[in-house]
């Protein structure tokens, strides 16, 4: 019998690449056509779950995991919704990386399709402040987004509780062997078999940005430190760039597996996640959002997380899940 998996975000944060490695594997069938994305729960109206697979999924065999790769659903609020109603209770990956990293790379994205002229800095700075208008008709959603979507908690807030979700890192994954078997693992596939998705970059810009000067990052990590904190507290783990940032608490340097979190019934939010909201500005043009659900602790598996840090006792998501690779 078929599960479904959903590579949901986040966008430029190497999901390429991680298609490529799901791909791979003999007992996973990722949609095709891969590209364009198949953006499924983004129409509008109800989705039918025999359709669904048929259009996508002719080449998938009776037991295949079936996955698909669409990165904006992270950021889409009505997405979690359409796909509980289509597909129930898909496994759902989320990838991501240093979010400063993953700024430049959005810009570089959108200048190599034609819709950024702008200078790097320039454009950075105007993310920082006011949201900016897009063309709706063109892409889903805002190509100029390059500060905003580097905020991961409150897009993944959606997510986790609601569906059976693991967070992992770019920088992990292309560094460590071993997470790739433990995306595996969490999937109910082979952990032995090893991908060959090749070493060139994938899915890789070609518009060079000028230099970032160190005031300009060091604004950016400024920007993202309290939602970076959210986050880390979220996932129970330390952040693979936090040791970028020079104002944020350095940690002692350990492995740390990515975080899973099965579906559970809604309980109460991470304490930490609801200050950050209640601390940060709203920006213009933005509507305001209602704090997700979080959920109870996950029993403790054989293998779990290193000891969590002590943590408000409202607070209820647990990270436990096998290690796994990572990034340049």
């Amino acid at each position: 019998m078929n599960r479904h998996l959903l590579v949901v975000g986040a966008q430029r944060c190497g999901t390429t690449y991680l298609h490529d490695v799901l791909a791979e594997h003999p007992q996973v069938a990722m949609a095709r056509p891969a590209r364009p994305e198949p953006k499924v729960f983004l129409r509008p109206g109800s989705v039918d779950p025999g359709e669904y697979v048929a259009e996508f999924f002719g080449h998938a065999g009776d037991d295949d995991v079936l996955g698909e790769k669409s990165t904006s659903y992270l950021e889409v609020p009505e997405v979690p919704d359409r796909v509980a109603a289509a597909l129930g209770s898909p496994q759902v990956l989320v990838q991501l990386r240093d979010p400063v990293a993953r700024a430049v790379s959005n810009w570089s994205f959108s200048s190599d399709h034609g819709v950024e002229s702008r200078p790097l800095a320039e454009a950075l700075h105007a993310d920082l402040g006011d949201a900016q208008e897009w063309d709706r008709s063109a892409s889903s959603v805002s190509p100029y987004a390059y500060v905003a979507r580097g905020r991961y908690v409150e897009d993944l807030a959606r997510w986790v509780g609601r569906f059976d979700v693991r967070v992992q890192f770019l920088e992990e994954l292309l560094a460590d062997p071993e997470v790739t078997a433990g995306l595996y693992r969490w999937l109910g596939v082979d952990d032995a078999f090893r991908p060959d998705p090749g070493g060139a970059p994938v899915n890789a810009s070609t518009s060079v940005p000028d230099e970032i000067d160190d005031d300009l990052v060091s604004e950016l990590r400024e920007h993202y430190r309290a939602s970076d904190a959210a986050l880390a507290d979220l996932l129970e783990r330390d952040l693979p760039w936090r040791h970028l940032d020079r104002g944020a608490p350095q940690a002692a340097s350990s492995p740390t597996p990515p975080f899973t979190h099965p579906s559970s019934p809604a309980g109460t939010w991470t304490t930490s996640l609801v200050r950050w909201r209640a601390a940060t500005p709203r920006r213009a043009g933005r509507s305001p959002r209602r704090p997700g659900p979080c959920s109870k602790r996950r029993p403790a598996p054989t293998r779990c997380c290193s000891p969590p840090r002590a943590r408000p006792p409202s607070s209820s998501v647990r990270c436990c899940s096998t290690l796994g690779p990572r990034t340049p």
